[in-house]
């Protein structure tokens, strides 16, 4: 069987974009009656460059798309699918949304697993504000890594190899790193949808 990463990501991202419903087969399209507004960080705009074009938007029922960070006026009649890194910014900017019904629902992507903290402060906010019941879904989307063709990719920091041969980089540092890129290949594997096998030489 062969794996095409790309495809695989294009296909979650086109599910994501259907509102995380399944898309009809036959068309490989969504509901064009259900429009929406598309909002992402600036990683997640990095994500979906390389795979999903304007006409790909429109296609999926994607009428307006803005940066999370951006000012935007309300569109109260329109769901909102949200694409972003779950990270305090970014949730303080879903709360401030969530407050002010700048859409008529939420439907909110993360590229990786939000630690519990942050979602505990997405609820708490939420409810402080009256707002929870705007929050429609809550997805851990696992695609924090940038497809550049088929079967290459790459988790985007370019300064990790510098701070893993930093003298100076301490434990905490490397650990932090470490887990960065233990995280991105695991999205890799959750979107082609397979177990890895990892040989070593034994007593290594």
């Amino acid at each position: 069987m062969s794996l095409n990463l790309r495809q695989k990501q294009t296909e979650c991202i086109a599910r994501m974009l259907n509102l995380n419903q399944p898309i009809n087969a036959s068309s490989t399209t969504a509901n064009e009656e259900v429009y929406k507004i598309l909002i992402y960080d600036r990683f997640c705009q990095n994500i979906l460059s390389p795979l999903i074009h304007v006409k790909d938007l429109r296609k999926h029922g994607v009428t307006l798309y803005f940066l999370i960070d951006k000012d935007r006026n309300p569109v109260h009649d329109v769901p909102a699918v949200y694409f972003v890194q779950p990270t305090p910014n970014n949730i303080n900017r879903i709360l401030s949304d969530a407050y002010r019904s700048l859409y008529h629902s939420f439907h909110l992507n993360f590229s990786t697993s939000i630690p519990r903290p942050l979602l505990e402060n997405l609820a708490s906010g939420t409810l402080a504000s009256d707002s929870i019941q705007r929050i429609s879904k809550v997805h851990d989307q696992h695609l924090e890594f940038i497809t550049l063709e088929d079967n290459l990719f790459s988790l985007a920091d370019k300064s990790c190899f510098v701070q893993l041969n930093d003298p100076s980089a301490g434990d905490r540092e490397i650990e932090g790193i470490v887990e960065k890129v233990v995280n991105g290949l695991f999205c890799v594997l959750a979107t082609l949808a397979v177990v890895p096998i990892i040989r070593c030489p034994r007593g290594s």
